[in-house]
């Protein structure tokens, strides 16, 4: 990256190790980026390249500063990106077999324009063949349903992100229910398949009657929360043991007049989970027919704070844990 006005140490610039990535304005940076994929692509006999561009997504000088890129440079990554397929093709009918084009892009198409992937253009010319949105560090919120209606109009498959090293701030038990959870929802959005970064430990494999216990799943938003297998199902083929909605709000450590809705319907129970020093956790329990397939909308109303003028009572995450049962 062109260092005027960039802070060398990594400490003082708010980017961090940021400072030491390649401008892709440069043809140089270009050609040695093609330069390795070609050498792979002759020499191996590989079913297809994965184009990383969270690892990491700083390729112009404009995000340096924390700015949009120009036309001009999301012009760029695209020829370069077009270059690439046209290797790809070439190769692959050389020896009857393509070599497909994956690419991990930003959680959104807008936040791909940003720094400089012109993913709309990729899909719709046929540049990429599998689209992996996001790096999986925040999945719920991972517009996956936007990424498969532009993508399945041109034969391109999307592949969201399980990241298991993600921050789950949650305990270690319900990690993989979250990830059971989030992957019944990207599948019912039309993901064609899950692909892992940073796995870590395998995932626990069970079958029979044992497996019950693994269909345990959370649903976790903010603003929305979203579940896409119908709890009404589950508790017509007595499947569905319980389903709890967990409230962290901080700034505050008393209920007070806490009125809390879901889908404009009133939540008159609820307790206090725990209560740390600035802030608390409320859970209820839910019947199947309040959560509904798709997006489900949480309204928190805080009538009577206790709280001063000049503090900030602010909901921070809301949860939605899923028991399964006999």
């Amino acid at each position: 990256m062109d260092s005027e006005g960039i802070p060398r140490d990594r400490v003082e610039h708010p980017l961090g190790l940021y400072w030491t990535a390649q401008d892709f304005t440069h043809q140089q940076v270009r050609d040695r980026k093609f330069e390795i994929i070609e050498e792979v692509c002759q020499r191996y006999d590989i079913d297809g390249i994965d184009l990383n561009f969270m690892r990491h997504p700083v390729f112009f000088g404009h995000t340096m500063q924390g700015l949009p890129v120009s036309a001009a440079e999301l012009d760029i990554m695209t020829r370069l990106i077009r270059r690439i397929r046209r290797l790809t093709d070439a190769r692959g009918l050389e020896r009857d077999r393509p070599i497909l084009i994956a690419a991990i892009v930003s959680d959104s198409f807008q936040l791909c324009k940003n720094v400089g992937l012109d993913l709309e253009t990729w899909i719709e010319e046929d540049l990429v063949d599998i689209v992996i949105p996001g790096l999986g560090y925040a999945p719920f919120s991972l517009p996956v349903d936007e990424f498969v209606g532009l993508a399945h109009r041109h034969g391109v498959k999307v592949y969201p992100c399980i990241n298991r090293k993600a921050p789950q701030q949650l305990p270690e038990e319900l990690v993989a229910e979250g990830f059971r959870g989030i992957t019944a929802n990207w599948y019912a959005a039309g993901a064609d398949g899950i692909f892992f970064w940073n796995l870590g430990t395998p995932f626990v494999e069970k079958i029979g009657n044992d497996l019950i216990e693994t269909r345990n799943r959370y649903y976790a938003a903010l603003p929305d929360l979203r579940s896409l297998r119908t709890l009404q199902a589950a508790a017509r083929d007595g499947s569905l043991k319980n389903a709890t909605m967990i409230i962290q709000i901080s700034g505050m450590t008393e209920t007070g007049k806490l009125s809390l809705s879901l889908n404009n319907q009133n939540l008159i129970e609820y307790q206090t989970v725990d209560v740390s020093d600035d802030s608390l956790r409320v859970s209820c329990h839910l019947n199947a027919s309040q959560v509904k397939q798709g997006n489900n909308v949480v309204q928190v109303t805080l009538q009577e704070s206790g709280v001063s003028p000049n503090e900030t009572v602010q909901l921070n995450q809301v949860r939605l844990l899923v028991r399964y049962g006999p």
